[in-house]
């Protein structure tokens, strides 16, 4: 939980507004799905993570970086 807690507010603190942990929970649970459902074909999970993040509002650069951490060990 304090690890948690600590990414709520460093996250809070980048966007200027509180953000809660449910939040951030959910966008990783829904990561989490679609890289299981590309698995073990890291280029697909990485275009699908790219097209979610961007459906959601992440800027394409953002949303690059993002698929490209969460998918670096595939």
């Amino acid at each position: 939980m304090s690890a948690w807690a600590e990414v709520a507010s460093q996250v809070s603190g980048e966007l200027g507004k509180s953000i809660s942990l449910l939040r951030i929970d959910s966008i990783v649970w829904q990561s989490g799905q679609i890289i299981g459902d590309h698995e073990p074909n890291q280029h697909a999970a990485r275009t699908a993570l790219v097209e979610h993040f961007e459906e959601v509002g992440i800027q394409t650069d953002q949303a690059e970086q993002l698929a490209e951490t969460l998918t670096f060990n595939m």
